[in-house]
């Protein structure tokens, strides 16, 4: 039995039984089966993920008392194993219905045979379950709430968009321009083996497109960060200027204060605040890692006013709890995690945290509010709700981005305090 096999269901086990985030459990996963391949564990496990209710629902079509009669530790190897076949054609059918009896055989005991006939029933009558003869909410494996929720918001083109949250999204890195300029930094990655390019709608993106940069050296020398092309762009287009001061007031862990500081080369003051105590820890770290020193943590809650910190600030980061859809791409677990009946409360949380960040802010000064989901009611809705009762703010800019062409889905509105 192949330890990627192993690997890919010992996360996939954590990520449905311990409800474990799946880039967490694949990296205990690998750390565990260290013969595993990584890229093949990565594209198993999300992929069994992504296509969760689509593989169910053939599970349960050939299943003779339903899915409901199979245990979970059968059900997962039943899932990775037809997610195999429909996906991963360097695996030839034979291998993977030997691998599925390997693996039933030391953790699913008693279950081999039903799990041989389930594959070889799926082999005999896979036109059964063609795409075409498929709803297309099971088709996209979207849970019936979340499925309605974006099509209402986005009509005609939300099958598009539903789509592309299921579709992979490079890694993409952000250039410390406070130590390397970006071309320097391309120049020095390709040499030492990975394929990068130029993320041409941002100043200091870069994609990977092959390798690990984060088990080099140059990752350790701060030169670069793991961050989201739009999130880098949303930074980028609020610029604060050396010597400024900013507040970010949901920072953990530290990328959008670090990429301020970064832009400012590292002249001024930022303050990073998070309402979690281990969560500051990683801004320092993550910080100290980047050579940047302006920064300063505090253990602080962005929905409760802190007087002092009124009409401080030039610049205030607003990056808000949300429902995170727009991550969907590298975290397909929160497809079926996100309770949009807890929305309200979410909501009132951002709300609370713009008003307070929009009362930091010097006359002229600016304020970026920004989530990573595509839910309207959490972004220009909620943005549109708060101006209305507050006369001395204005948008400069506002922009939605959609999971398509490498981008996370992902929103921010610059305003500025007039």
């Amino acid at each position: 039995m192949k330890q990627d096999w192993l690997a890919s269901f010992d996360a996939l086990n954590k990520v449905y039984k311990e409800s474990a985030y799946s880039n967490i459990a694949i990296n205990n996963s690998l750390r565990k089966f260290k013969d595993a391949d990584s890229a093949f564990v990565q594209m198993m496990v999300k992929g069994v993920i992504r296509n969760q209710i689509l593989l169910d629902y053939i599970i349960d079509g050939l299943a003779k008392r339903g899915i409901r009669s199979v245990n979970v530790r059968p059900l997962l190897i039943l899932r990775m194993s037809i997610f195999a076949i429909n996906s991963m054609d360097s695996i030839p059918d034979y291998a993977t219905v030997n691998e599925a009896a390997l693996l039933s055989k030391s953790l699913a005991r008693g279950t081999t045979g039903f799990i041989n006939g389930i594959l070889r029933s799926y082999l005999r009558e896979k036109d059964r379950f063609s795409i075409d003869k498929i709803e297309e909410r099971i088709r996209l494996s979207f849970p019936k709430e979340l499925y309605e929720l974006i099509l209402k918001q986005y009509k005609d083109e939300g099958i598009k968009i539903m789509e592309a949250l299921n579709e992979p999204k490079p890694v993409v890195l952000r250039c410390n321009k406070s130590l390397i300029d970006r071309d320097s930094l391309i120049e020095k990655m390709n040499e030492k083996g990975y394929s990068v390019i130029l993320d041409k709608t941002t100043k200091n993106g870069i994609i990977v497109r092959q390798g690990m940069p984060l088990k080099d050296d140059m990752y350790n020398e701060g030169l670069y960060s793991v961050q989201s092309s739009s999130s880098i762009e949303a930074i980028e287009r609020l610029n604060p200027k050396r010597g400024s001061m900013v507040l970010d007031l949901c920072a953990a862990p530290g990328g959008k204060s670090i990429a301020a500081a970064e832009n400012m080369l590292n002249e001024g003051s930022v303050i990073a605040s998070d309402i979690y105590p281990h969560r500051i820890d990683l801004i320092n770290k993550n910080a100290k890692r980047s050579k940047i020193d302006i920064i300063e943590t505090r253990e602080m809650d962005g929905a409760v006013l802190n007087r002092d910190m009124i009409g401080k600030f030039d610049y205030v980061i607003a990056d808000v709890p949300c429902s995170g859809l727009g991550v969907i791409p590298s975290k397909p677990e929160i497809k079926y995690r996100v309770d949009l009946k807890k929305l309200d409360s979410l909501k009132k949380i951002q709300e609370k945290i713009l008003i307070n960040g929009i009362k930091y802010l010097k006359n002229n000064g600016y304020i970026i509010y920004s989530t990573c989901t595509i839910n309207k009611e959490e972004n220009e809705e909620l943005v549109t709700r708060v101006l209305s009762s507050i006369p001395d703010i204005e948008i400069v800019e506002s922009r939605c981005f959609l999971p398509y062409n490498n981008k996370i889905g992902f929103y921010y509105c610059i305003m500025q305090k007039i």
